[in-house]
């Protein structure tokens, strides 16, 4: 019975598309949740790539959940959930580890990095260091930097507002914040990197002994909504994979169409609609 249910909702999908041919459509983020087996780690699965781990050290650091919600940027959607990644100990080298280990291909993944204390002495900075699957220094020459960095408001703990620049030197590895007087002037903001294939960890280290800090780490996967096959437009050709998603429950971005967080009938009428718009 439930194969010939999905048969004809194969059918009926298929049938009203037959209007249109193509659709483009605009990319969009999902955000992965993270969760904290211990009070310095945390871990997430990016569908369709594997578990990331994050991890930190040094005396009296943590990971914590931090709510983040980005300002006036050219994605979707704005909320996310983040890493806070601390430091509560002032003048000591501390370092944040994300491992990408059991990540199948990491090319085309994107993490985010942000919210570096600068501007003072007690902030020397911070330096990127890649490793590649077998362990073995990586270039950071590969790691794409989406735009510039982007502005962004903590929800919880407390609501905090930022908007210092920050870009990714990939010949040293080094962060460089440039002060944007009016908000927060004491961390940066946010950048996204798309990620090159083969990485297997990257480590965030103090460049000298520094203050108290928290930094945010993100995880996203990239998607067009309704490119269920990902060959980057929206027509016939995704009905097939979108009704195999929902018979088999398998959990794929690009067929939430109402991100609600999950793959089923309910997105049925909007993936129709993406199907036959504009």
């Amino acid at each position: 019975m439930k194969t010939t249910t999905y048969f004809k909702l194969y059918c009926i999908i298929a049938a009203i598309s037959t209007i249109t041919s193509t659709t483009n459509a605009d990319d969009e983020f999902h955000w992965t949740s993270w969760t904290f087996p211990t009070s310095q780690t945390a871990s997430t699965n990016a569908p369709g790539y594997g578990s990331v781990e994050v991890s930190v050290q040094g005396v009296a650091t943590s990971t914590s959940p931090f709510a983040i919600q980005f300002d006036d940027v050219p994605f979707t959607p704005t909320n996310a959930e983040s890493v806070g990644a601390g430091n509560a100990i002032f003048n000591q080298n501390w370092a944040t580890l994300i491992d990408f280990s059991s990540v199948s291909d990491s090319s085309g993944l994107i993490l985010g990095l942000g919210n570096f204390g600068h501007g003072t002495i007690d902030y020397p900075g911070y330096r990127l260091t890649g490793f590649d699957i077998l362990g073995a220094p990586m270039e950071l020459t590969g790691f794409t930097q989406i735009e510039s960095s982007f502005d962004h408001t903590w929800l919880s703990p407390g609501v905090v507002e930022f908007n210092d620049d920050v870009t990714l030197n990939p010949a040293t590895g080094d962060f460089s914040v440039t002060t944007t007087p009016g908000l927060n002037d004491n961390n940066s903001d946010i950048l996204l990197l798309s990620l090159p294939g083969g990485v297997g960890q990257l480590s965030i280290d103090t460049i000298g002994p520094t203050g108290g800090d928290t930094l945010n780490i993100l995880v996203a996967v990239a998607f067009i909504l309704g490119d269920i096959n990902g060959d980057g437009i929206v027509n016939l050709l995704d009905v097939g994979p979108f009704v195999s998603a929902i018979t088999t429950g398998t959990f794929i971005p690009a067929a939430d169409i109402n991100m609600d967080g999950q793959v089923n009938l309910l997105d049925v009428a909007g993936f129709v609609d993406l199907l036959t718009g504009p």
